[in-house]
């Protein structure tokens, strides 16, 4: 019973880790005028929790992900992410033709990652396992991104800080459901 609950309290800590620094990147995103009409997907399973829609609404043109990490860039030779997304960034791009950015909010900045071209980006990633705590510790197929494969978008920017207001209701607008 008590790892349980010591499961539990970690994995809610880490999703409200998660949840604080969506909240601030989408802030930032809305004072630097970055993605305008980012949308986060209703269900929340979703393997790709943000798009954005064409400017009459018809299609989607980008997705993103935000993913926040607890330690420097610098301290690790590079960042991981299931697999799933990986393959679903991949499929969206080559049939949709749905651009793919991932974002990596560390202590010291806000790093990003394009997926344009996976046949030519194989050399940024290698293939692993990770230990997700959200899947109760049980190993499954990841992605690594090299480091130096990021581009810094601002280094001021910490997974540490406090968000830039309490209020979100101004940064993210009504959710629509895409169709692909």
């Amino acid at each position: 019973m008590y790892k349980m609950t010591e499961c539990r309290f970690k994995k809610n800590n880490d999703l409200n880790f998660g949840d604080k620094n969506e909240k601030k990147l989408l802030e930032f995103f809305k004072m630097k005028d970055i993605h305008k009409g980012i949308r986060k997907r209703k269900y929340k399973m979703a393997i790709l929790d943000y798009y954005i829609m064409d400017k009459k609404k018809e299609r989607v043109i980008h997705d993103l992900e935000l993913k926040s990490r607890r330690y420097k860039f610098k301290d690790l030779k590079d960042v991981c992410f299931g697999l799933n997304k990986y393959e679903t960034s991949i499929e969206r791009l080559n049939k949709y033709n749905i651009a793919q950015t991932y974002y990596f909010l560390f202590i010291d900045g806000l790093y990003k990652w394009e997926l344009t071209d996976p046949i030519e980006q194989e050399k940024e990633i290698r293939r692993g396992m990770i230990a997700n705590k959200a899947r109760n510790g049980k190993p499954h197929p990841a992605i690594f991104v090299k480091n130096y494969n990021l581009e810094l978008v601002d280094k001021n920017l910490s997974s540490q800080e406090q968000s830039f207001s309490d209020d979100d209701s101004d940064f993210l607008p009504d959710t629509d459901e895409e169709d692909n």
